[in-house]
């Protein structure tokens, strides 16, 4: 009895040597780790400025050291002083403030200094998301400007083009015009001294005859006359229509152009429409693709932080696995000493003897071993469930978190669609209605050469209506050719 006494004895000796050191090695590790310079541990007391220095305008935590129930030594808070120092009057003031931080206390604010950090990255993606979207706004306003001033000095240059072209029809015209009517002119002046001459020929030939019948005389100077007048008249008829057939000529030239002129602007205008529509298309595609960059980049953003919070609760979690294997062991271990005591005393109290006793206490102690084994695998069990529920909860957020970015996405492109068939609808009813103005445009165009080739016609009729009256009449501008 006697041996199995110290047996037992050095045993437990041994056992409370080895938790006294494991938790003062804890200890130890904790605070080399934990506390940073400038702080001091002392167990159940407050370090004070005479403990510890305390530098000017720094934060001195320092780690407040309780035993626990099982005489393990825990972390449990922490006392933070600040000391600040300023100027009054001169004078060199310092104030110091203290707040005792618990750990839910440092975990709030991990939480929040997190949170910050959060707030802060998306700050900067929205003032670069703006920044991205202002110079697509500025690029794609200079592109419509861009068009809109092509558009105008092209059709100014096809308007300038035929306006020049119509100018020089009508100045060849006159400049041919001018040069007919002076051919004309000397052409008859030469026609009517040529008949002039042959008639004065003709008369010396005959005259003593004509002269001995005044009669005879009278009728062949009238014959003489008539025949100039029709010569000439002849003459005046061909010049009016070379000149009518230039005017008719020059009037189909100049209605060709104007034609043409009309044709070019309408084909330009309905270039301009196509261009139009497409710019305005590809920068609605433009801007939902930059829209589109800017959600996935927000999504991913969502989805690392998503991540990082839920690596956060799976190492929270198997923190606290890792603390309730370690509070198991310890609790363990403390219920083996009572329940190993107990038992001795039992022994002891049934008065067996030593082997029986070694072979009890054999026994108790494989079926201590047992019962612990398998408390310690139910835990472990129970942790693994624990954090096979958490991933999955995980992975479901993550998975829900991805079907609404999903259905952001597909919205996005939806809307994209809606507004290109709404460009599409647009073009389509201005298009139509310029084909309907267009067809005005050219009854109105066709209706106007129509009138002015009748009023052209027109003036050329009144202008022979008098010779074709009176052929026998002298033409007005006969009376100042001078046969001298």
């Amino acid at each position: 009895m006697g041996g199995l006494e110290d047996v037992a004895k050095r045993e437990e000796a041994m056992e409370e040597r080895s938790a006294e050191n494991g938790s003062l090695a804890t200890t130890s590790q904790r605070t080399d780790q934990d506390l940073p310079d400038g702080t001091c541990l002392e167990s159940n007391k407050t370090p004070t400025a005479e403990d510890c220095p305390q530098p000017s305008n720094s934060r001195n935590k320092i780690s407040k050291v309780v035993p626990g129930p099982d005489g393990e030594i825990t972390h449990n808070r922490k006392t933070v002083k600040k000391t600040r120092k300023f100027m009054v009057d001169g004078r060199e003031m310092s104030v110091t403030t203290s707040k005792v931080i618990n750990d839910s206390d440092s975990k709030g604010d991990q939480m929040r200094s997190v949170r910050r950090q959060e707030l802060h990255a998306l700050k900067l993606l929205q003032k670069e998301e703006q920044r991205e979207y202002t110079q697509l706004d500025q690029r794609l306003q200079q592109q419509r400007e861009q068009m809109f001033r092509h558009i105008e000095q092209e059709m100014t240059s096809k308007k300038k083009y035929y306006d020049g072209e119509l100018e020089r029809v009508e100045r060849q015209y006159r400049q041919q015009s001018e040069r007919m009517e002076a051919e004309h002119t000397v052409r008859l002046r030469d026609e009517a001294h040529r008949l002039k001459a042959q008639q004065e020929r003709e008369t010396s030939r005959r005259g003593a005859a004509l002269r001995a019948d005044p009669r005879e005389e009278q009728r062949f100077m009238q014959k003489q006359q008539q025949e100039l007048n029709e010569a000439l008249q002849r003459a005046v008829q061909d010049h009016k229509r070379k000149v009518a057939s230039m005017e008719w000529e020059i009037t189909a030239k100049s209605q060709q152009l104007k034609r043409a002129r009309e044709s070019v602007i309408w084909e330009l205008e309905q270039r301009h429409l196509q261009e139009k529509y497409h710019l305005f298309k590809q920068q609605v595609k433009e801007q939902y693709s930059l829209q589109r960059q800017q959600l996935i980049k927000r999504h991913s953003k969502d989805k690392e932080r998503a991540s990082r919070f839920h690596q956060t609760l799976l190492e929270e979690q198997r923190t606290l696995q890792v603390q309730e294997r370690a509070q198991l062991q310890r609790s363990q271990r403390a219920e083996t000493k009572a329940r190993l005591a107990q038992y001795k005393l039992d022994l002891r109290a049934q008065g067996l003897s030593g082997p029986e006793q070694r072979q009890h206490l054999t026994q108790f102690v494989s079926e201590e071993e047992s019962r612990q084994k398998q408390e310690r695998q139910s835990l472990q069990q129970t942790h693994e469930a624990q954090l096979n529920e958490l991933q999955e909860q995980c992975d479901g957020n993550i998975a829900e978190l991805q079907q609404i970015q999903n259905e952001k996405l597909q919205l996005l492109v939806d809307r994209e669609k809606k507004k290109i068939r709404g460009l599409e609808d647009e073009h389509t009813l201005e298009l139509n209605e310029w084909r309907d103005k267009l067809a005005c445009r050219k009854e109105v165009l066709e209706e106007d050469l129509a009138r002015r080739r009748r009023e052209k016609d027109g003036a050329r009729r009144r202008a022979s209506e008098p010779e074709s009256r009176n052929t026998s009449r002298r033409p007005r501008f006969l009376n100042s050719i001078s046969f001298s």
